[in-house]
């Protein structure tokens, strides 16, 4: 990699840290919306155990990311989009550097950095450090935890056993027991494939599980006040096991949902994250005698893609703890292609990717989200220039590859953070809602939320409010009913148009009535990304105050 090469790289990195943090200031909606309002209530009633989101207590997530995300309000003294991000995004560069650290420990510094790099420019990291989730935070944790105890396998510091055990604890305080399976999971492989059966039963694994069950305490005891016991087994059964069986959510039966997401979301480096596992899954019968060969990518990562395949519920966020592990793999096999002489299939095969993202990215642009931002095309024009420079500057294939990998992605991601996202957050009524309801209500006034199925308004709105029982949606426990609600004489209610005729019907008159062309963005289909068939899968939100009297 000549000079030139390399400070290209530096300056394509500059700009992949400058699009996420523009993603960072965007708003919130489904289950980021519902962690940002809980992340608000921790600031403003000081609790962090007792979680609570709508009026009532919250227990489908562990307070981690919570934690995180409120912690620069009580610095800052402020709530918004971006300090909700602040700090998981900052917490989300350990991922980086722990999956540095690992590749770096069993492979070498070169694979490790390259590794970090493909973790943080993959569409995954993009994606959910721009739309919250509980996922990216438990990456973190459990790449941590498997380095750290990775190194205590090795030269038995007890320091490393008490980090890797707080970081597991750390990761079931994000997302319960996968929290611990994920490097149980990488951990075990490796012990079992080495043929270190001695380790396996070590009486100071005892000690790390008392570690975790000292920092999982506090929890289980609001879990056990709110709900009775019915609290901790959902967070130890039901939410996990229960996900996987069917039994709680779920109805998808697809084998193959983790296997070509895995190649959507690891763009641009899709082509090494699917030749890394499927190279070093051939090579595991050749390896099991020799020395001095890890498994705990390949065991942490399979294991967990193959159960998650096999899951009624399915989500590609789910499989967010394998990437990391896969990097490994991906930049093992990016390194040893790279040193022969002849990649042009390789070469071939990312440009194909590079030119998809590029096409794709116009085509998003021209038609299906025409441009209303005009800087977009300074920026895209700019990073045009940036291909045709890698193009003809004379560089190793090595440089090529990553530099145009690099200006793919960030046009990819220039176009969903500055276009596309912030024409879809128009379709999002409660944004709008929250705008006109702090605007025009009380400083002392209460809202409702009713067959409104997001949680944005929890989260901008000046005061608090409440969620009224929906007998189709018991996911939260709510105790506000319709009846009590309608009583609520001067209240705001934001409601689909079921529930709105409810409200017309109870209350005859109305003072204020607003209406807002709505989609959910978690059911995005065809339809909807359609500019031509848009219009005709919108549905209708309301805002209405009641009178005073």
């Amino acid at each position: 990699m000549n000079k030139y090469s390399k400070y290209i790289t530096y300056i394509l990195l500059l700009l992949v840290v400058l699009v996420q943090l523009y993603g960072m200031f965007l708003p919130f909606t489904g289950d980021a919306g519902k962690y940002a309002a809980i992340s608000k209530n921790i600031y403003q009633n000081r609790e962090f155990w007792d979680l609570s989101i709508h009026g009532s207590p919250y227990y489908q997530k562990p307070p981690f990311m919570m934690w995180l995300s409120s912690a620069a309000y009580f610095i800052f003294g402020t709530i918004n989009n971006f300090t909700t991000r602040l700090f998981p995004v900052i917490f989300t560069l350990l991922l980086l550097y722990s999956t540095y650290q690992l590749g770096a420990y069993f492979y070498s510094e070169k694979i490790g950095k390259l590794a970090a790099l493909m973790v943080g420019t993959t569409q995954m990291f993009f994606l959910y450090n721009t739309d919250l989730h509980t996922d990216v935070i438990l990456a973190t944790c459990t790449t941590t935890a498997i380095w750290q105890l990775a190194v205590y396998i090795d030269k038995r510091k007890w320091y490393h056993f008490v980090i890797g055990f707080v970081f597991i604890g750390l990761a079931m305080l994000t997302k319960g027991p996968i929290g611990l399976a994920v490097p149980v999971f990488a951990i075990g492989a490796h012990l079992l494939l080495s043929q270190n059966y001695k380790m396996i039963f070590r009486l100071e694994w005892l000690a790390g599980i008392a570690i975790i069950l000292l920092m999982l305490y506090p929890h289980f005891k609001v879990l056990y006040h709110h709900f009775g016991w019915e609290g901790p087994k959902f967070f130890l059964w039901t939410n996990n096991a229960g996900r996987i069986s069917g039994t709680y959510k779920g109805n998808n039966t697809d084998p193959f949902f983790y296997i070509y997401n895995l190649t959507v979301f690891t763009i641009p480096w899709a082509l090494f994250f699917m030749g890394g596992l499927i190279k070093k899954i051939i090579s595991i019968p050749k390896s099991i005698r020799a020395k001095n060969v890890e498994y705990y990518t390949i065991g942490g990562a399979l294991i967990l893609i193959f159960i998650l395949s096999f899951a009624k519920t399915k989500s590609p966020n789910y499989f967010y703890p394998a990437i990391p592990l896969l990097a490994i793999l991906a930049a093992n096999l990016f390194n040893e292609i790279t040193k022969t002489r002849n990649i042009k299939l390789i070469v071939i095969g990312q440009n194909i990717i590079n030119g998809m993202l590029w096409i794709s990215s116009l085509g998003v642009l021209l038609w299906m989200f025409p441009v209303k931002n005009s800087y977009i095309w300074v920026i895209i024009g700019f990073m045009f220039i940036f291909q045709i420079f890698i193009l003809f500057n004379k560089q190793s294939q090595k440089a090529f590859i990553i530099n145009s990998a690099l200006v793919a992605i960030i046009v990819l991601n220039t176009t969903l953070n500055m276009n596309v996202l912030p024409q879809l957050f128009d379709y999002q009524a409660s944004l709008h809602a929250a705008k006109i309801y702090n605007n025009e209500a009380n400083n002392d006034a209460t809202f409702y939320t009713y067959r409104y199925y997001q949680f944005e308004m929890f989260f901008y709105a000046k005061t608090n409010g409440y969620k009224i029982i929906d007998e189709g949606h018991k996911d939260d426990p709510v105790y506000i009913s319709f009846d009590e609600a309608i009583k609520d004489k001067g209240a705001w209610f934001l409601a689909n148009e079921h529930s709105y005729q409810q409200i017309k019907e109870s209350c005859n008159k109305l003072e204020k009535t607003y209406s807002f062309e709505h989609y959910y963005l978690t059911d995005i289909n065809w339809k909807f990304l359609n500019p031509k068939t848009r219009q005709s899968v919108l549905k209708k939100i309301y805002l209405v105050k009641t009178f005073d009297e």
